[in-house]
């Protein structure tokens, strides 16, 4: 492997050592003119793709949830998906990259005459919880947390009971009055 070797000036005695990839093809670097400048190489200068993901219920997908039951949501409708972390058939988000992440769930049901509860599950475990208790008939259950995933094994899924029995709008349901009041999402804020 071949190595690049820049000698400090007369003063400072050290040397600065630029290692390539372990590579066979040829790399060009090109200094800027520029004085007292920083010199940063492309990678560095464009944001890395950031692990997302964004779904909804499909106006199909009406889910019931039976009295004091927790149940998981099964978002179907990916909007963003940019790892395919999160799988559509079982509602679960496995990050594979460690790290927090910020993760926002928020339901509709059809229903607000009840209590309702609202949970971000780890594992199969409870992380975050919130609920509501509303006396009208529109109203919308969210969580909002920073969570922490090892980037292997944990998953996250949207749990949802409530005091009834009753079902979650779709989003496209109810002619414009629910859109977008149901849905699932996260992102990557910091690795480790």
């Amino acid at each position: 492997m071949s190595v690049i070797k820049i000698k400090g000036s007369s003063a400072n005695t050290g040397d600065f050592t630029i290692q390539p990839p372990d590579s066979a093809t040829d790399r060009t670097i090109t200094l800027p003119d520029v004085a007292n400048g920083t010199i940063l190489s492309t990678e560095s200068t464009v944001p890395p793709k950031v692990p997302m993901f964004m779904v909804e219920l499909s106006d199909s997908n009406v889910q019931q949830v039976t009295l004091n039951t927790w149940t998981v949501v099964v978002f179907d409708t990916e909007e963003i998906d940019t790892h395919g972390w999160y799988n559509t058939s079982n509602g679960r988000f496995t990050p594979q990259t460690a790290g927090y992440y910020q993760m926002n769930v928020q339901v509709q049901p059809h229903n607000a005459y009840a209590t309702q509860g609202l949970a971000i599950y780890k594992n199969g475990v409870p992380e975050k919880m919130g609920s509501w208790n509303l006396n009208q008939d529109m109203g919308s259950a969210h969580v909002n947390a920073v969570v922490y995933a090892n980037g292997t094994t944990d998953y996250f899924e949207a749990y949802w009971t409530s005091g009834v029995t009753q079902y979650i709008n779709g989003s496209d349901s109810s002619p414009g009055s629910a859109k977008g009041f149901t849905y699932f999402q996260g992102y990557l804020i910091r690795t480790g």
